[in-house]
């Protein structure tokens, strides 16, 4: 576990020296440059505390106890600063596009997805049933470069197995999630 965490770490310090040559870049001034980097370090000091801890304490921990901990993990992992125009759009600007598996999964009745996109462009996010049959469209709209979070309410469905797709310029991924009633 320790050399996964410091290969992590280490991945984690060259996704951020790209992030600041990004923000370096966007930023007006100097200023503005320096207050967003000790926000993201603030925020980057406290999940790596959080995890330093947890690969200690967990082994001792009950199951309500650990799906507690859980949570609160997803929740800091997802509260990034927020803009203030949008509680949606993080503003740290990724520099790759990645989406993440569905959470919780099984799921009952509601699940969240995130996503980052890296450039601003047309985003599609839509739901499938097993056979390819579109359920529903989650996001078929223009968005920023960006953090996202979309809920998903799978109460007017069966159980069963669905696919979410995200599409957004040349990027495509789909991924299976569990509907359980």
């Amino acid at each position: 576990m320790k050399k996964a965490y410091e290969k992590n770490s280490k991945d984690r310090i060259d996704r951020q020296e790209k992030v600041d040559k990004k923000i370096r870049n966007e930023s007006k001034s100097e200023t503005e440059f320096e207050n967003t980097k000790i926000r993201i370090n603030e925020l980057d000091n406290i999940k790596s505390d959080k995890a330093k801890r947890n690969l200690f304490e967990l082994k001792n921990l009950t199951s309500d106890k650990l799906e507690k901990r859980r949570m609160d993990d997803l929740i800091l992992s997802t509260t990034s600063f927020r803009n203030e125009k949008d509680n949606n759009i993080s503003s740290v600007l990724p520099v790759e596009y990645k989406r993440s598996q569905n959470f919780p999964n099984p799921f009952n009745p509601i699940t969240t997805i995130n996503f980052s996109i890296p450039n601003q462009g047309n985003v599609v996010l839509k739901v499938y049933d097993v056979k390819g049959k579109e359920v529903k469209t989650l996001i078929n709209e223009q968005r920023a470069a960006g953090n996202y979070t979309v809920s998903f309410d799978g109460s007017n469905l069966s159980s069963g197995a669905y696919f979410y797709r995200i599409e957004s310029g040349d990027f495509k991924e789909v991924k299976r999630m569990i509907l359980l009633k």
